[in-house]
This record gives structure tokens, C-alpha cells and sequence, in this order.
């Protein structure tokens, strides 16, 4: 009886070692390549003052990537109602640019519930955001 379990045995084991699953070996190039493409672009952004004026606000800071260009869009409520724009920097010597943007407040933007958010970042080749940083704007600020 112990040899016809163990014989039993042996045999679902072989059989179970038999269900090989074909697995794709990745290629090196394919591995590098997605490596290469998030470390592609990098971004940093300091700073972000704002200077709020009557529907208008002016935002100031600081940014280092490795592209000497970033964007930046507005979003409100789950949707963007300043479209992408592009910011190019000029370097300076410890390698950060200065930008200054200027953005209109709208009614629209003071009827939502909530405030609209600046949101700063830089893209990958493949179109995909990287380090993205968001930057509320407190429309109370600005009705002074």
C-alpha cells in the first residue's frame, strides 16, 4: 500500500512538472528601453508664489529639468479648463529657471465648489506626465 501512494505520487508529480508554461524571455533592448523612458525627463518645481490680484492671479517660482521645458494646465473639478501649455526656461547658473505665469480667473472658475488647480509637470517622449505638481488657487485671495 505505502509503494502504490508512493508510485501515485510520483506520477501526479511528473505529470504536474509536464504543464511547462511558455514564458517569453524579455528582451534586453525592450527592458532598457522602458528604463530609458522614465528616467528620460526629470522635473523640480520651488517656489510657486502667487500674487492675487482682482481675477487675475500671478504664480512665480522656480523649476530644474532636464529638457529646460515644462507644461502646466488648470484643472477644476475633475476637469481642465486651462489647456496645456509649454513654459521653456532659461537656465541659470545652479541650473533652475525661472517662470512666471499669469492666469485670468474667470466667473466660471469662481461659481465651482471647488478652487482650480495649477498643476506643473514635465512629459516623457511617449506623452505621459512626470513629476507632476499641483498648486491651488484660493479665489478668496483674489477678490481682495
Amino acid at each position: 500500500m505505502k509503494y502504490l501512494i508512493l508510485i501515485a505520487s510520483a506520477f501526479i508529480l511528473i505529470g504536474c512538472s509536464n504543464n511547462e508554461k511558455e514564458t517569453e524571455t524579455p528582451d534586453p533592448e525592450q527592458a532598457n528601453e522602458a528604463t530609458e523612458r522614465v528616467d528620460e525627463v526629470e522635473g523640480s518645481f520651488r517656489g510657486g508664489n502667487i500674487i492675487y490680484r482682482k481675477n487675475y492671479a500671478q504664480i512665480e517660482g522656480s523649476a530644474k529639468t532636464t529638457n529646460d521645458k515644462f507644461y502646466y494646465h488648470v484643472e477644476q473639478e475633475g476637469e481642465v479648463i486651462v489647456e496645456e501649455t509649454e513654459v521653456t526656461l532659461d537656465e541659470t547658473e545652479d541650473g533652475w529657471g525661472e517662470y512666471k505665469i499669469e492666469l485670468d480667473l474667470t466667473d466660471d472658475m469662481y461659481e465651482q465648489e471647488e478652487y482650480p488647480v495649477l498643476v506643473l509637470y514635465v512629459k516623457a517622449s511617449d506623452d505621459t506626465k512626470v513629476n507632476p505638481t499641483n498648486i491651488p488657487i484660493d479665489l478668496q485671495l483674489s477678490q481682495y
